[in-house]
C-alpha cells in the first residue's frame, strides 16, 4: 500500500474554515485552540473595520481601521462576498510569530507561520498582491518548524459545472504563482487545485476531468517542482540543512512541498476510480475530502464506505485527509444523504426540461419566421 512521497504536512489536520473575519481569526489563533490549519477566502472588495483597538488580531498591527460609513476602494480582503473587516495584509501578519534563533556566532530573529494556512483565491485579480505580500513579509520557510502555505483555487469545472463558472483561469493562476514567488519561498508551499462542483450532482468526477488536471500540472512542470522536500543549494540559507538532505538522497533541486486535490465527499464516493488512478500515478499527491459551508453533514455510513473503497483500492490512509462534517446519528445521516441526492436529481431534471422547452420555442419561432434564430 504506497504512501505519499511528499513533504506535505499530515493529512490529519484540524481546520478552521472560512476564517474571513477578525473574530474568527482571533478564535483560531488562541493558544489553547485545537486548530492546526486555517483556511480563508480572498477576493477584491471593500474593507470595513471598526475603530476599536481591541478588534486588532495577532501580535503585529494590521491595516488602518476605517468607519463603516466611509466608502472604500477595492482592496484584497478575506471574504466570500464584497466586504470584510479583515484585510489580506492583516490576516497574513496575524499568522506570523517572531522567533529568536542563535548559533555559535550570532543570533537573529525569524518570522514563522503559527499554523498551516490555505489561501483560497476566489478571483484572479487578488493573486498577485497576495503573493507579493507573502514574499514581503519575509517568512522563514527553511526552518524545520515552518508551516505550509497552500495556494488553493477551483481551476477546472467538475460535476454539474461548466467552464463559464470558473473565476480563476488555470493557466494564468499557475503562471502567476510560479513566476511571482522566488524559489526560496516556494519550498514550503503546496498547490491545492480544485474543481468547481455542484455537490448535489447525481454523478461523480470522470476520468477525463482528472486527465485534464494532470495535463495542467504537467504543462507547468509542477511534478518536478513538487517531488522533493527542500530547496536547492543555490537558494538555501542554511548549507548544513541542504547537506543533510543531500546525504538523505532527497531531490534537492525540487522546491514545492506537494499537490493536494480538494474533493467533495459526496461526489468522491460516487466514483473513486479516477482519483485512485491519479494517486497511484503521482505519489506526490494527496486528497482532501470535504463538505462545504452550508452543506448538510454527510452520514458516517457514507464516510466509512468511502474509506473502505479507497483501502480496497490500495490507497494508504496517509494520502487522504478527511475534512467533513459527519452526522453520527445513522437515521439523521441517511435522511441528509437522501435529501441531497433527491435535490440533485430534481435540479438536473428541471434544468433538462427548461432547456428542452427553450429549444422547442426557438424551433417553433424559426418555423414561423422562416429564418434561424441565433441562440445567444
Amino acid at each position: 500500500m504506497p504512501q505519499s512521497d511528499t513533504n506535505l504536512p499530515s493529512s490529519r489536520q484540524v481546520w478552521s474554515h472560512s476564517t474571513n473575519s477578525r473574530a474568527k481569526l482571533r478564535q483560531a489563533l488562541q493558544e489553547d485552540s485545537s486548530i492546526t490549519a486555517i483556511e480563508a477566502d480572498l477576493l477584491m472588495g471593500q474593507l470595513v473595520t471598526l475603530d476599536d483597538p481591541e478588534e486588532e488580531v495577532g501580535r503585529g498591527g494590521g491595516v488602518a481601521s476605517n468607519n463603516y460609513n466611509q466608502p472604500l476602494a477595492k482592496t484584497p480582503i478575506m471574504s466570500h462576498d464584497s466586504t470584510s473587516d479583515l484585510s489580506m495584509t492583516e490576516f497574513l501578519q496575524a499568522l506570523l510569530v517572531k522567533k529568536k534563533t542563535t548559533n555559535n556566532r550570532s543570533s537573529s530573529t525569524v518570522a514563522l507561520l503559527r499554523k498551516h494556512v490555505k489561501l483560497d483565491f476566489k478571483e484572479i485579480l487578488v493573486v498577485p498582491p497576495t503573493l507579493h505580500c507573502l514574499h514581503k513579509l519575509g517568512i522563514d520557510y527553511c526552518c524545520t518548524e515552518a508551516k505550509t502555505v497552500f495556494l488553493n483555487a477551483d481551476i477546472l469545472p467538475g460535476p454539474g459545472r461548466t467552464i463559464q463558472d470558473i473565476t480563476v483561469p488555470p493557466n494564468e493562476f499557475l503562471r502567476l504563482c510560479i513566476d511571482s514567488i522566488p524559489p526560496s519561498d516556494l519550498k514550503r508551499m503546496a498547490f491545492s487545485l480544485g474543481f468547481k462542483v455542484d455537490v448535489t450532482y447525481p454523478w461523480g468526477h470522470t476520468q477525463e476531468m482528472l486527465e485534464r488536471m494532470a495535463e495542467l500540472i504537467q504543462t507547468h512542470d509542477l511534478w518536478n517542482r513538487s517531488a522533493g522536500k527542500y530547496c536547492s543549494v543555490r537558494t538555501s540559507r542554511h548549507f548544513l540543512f541542504f547537506l543533510i538532505n543531500f546525504l538523505l538522497l532527497t531531490d534537492a533541486n525540487s522546491v514545492l512541498a506537494g499537490i493536494v486535490l480538494p474533493i467533495s465527499a459526496r461526489l468522491l464516493v460516487k466514483n473513486t476510480k479516477p482519483f485512485v488512478s491519479f494517486l497511484n500515478r503521482y505519489p506526490q499527491s494527496q486528497l482532501l475530502v470535504w463538505t462545504g459551508t452550508g452543506e448538510p453533514p454527510v452520514s458516517s455510513r457514507k464516510v466509512n464506505l468511502l474509506k473502505n473503497k479507497l483501502t480496497m483500492e490500495g490507497i494508504h490512509d496517509s494520502r487522504i485527509g478527511l475534512d467533513c462534517q459527519v452526522e453520527p446519528n445513522p437515521i439523521l445521516g441517511f435522511f441528509y444523504d437522501v435529501i441531497v441526492d433527491l435535490y440533485g436529481i430534481y435540479m438536473l431534471v428541471r434544468t433538462r426540461i427548461v432547456l428542452l422547452m427553450r429549444n422547442t420555442i426557438i424551433h417553433e419561432e424559426e418555423n414561423e419566421s422562416g429564418m434561424p434564430i441565433k441562440d445567444e
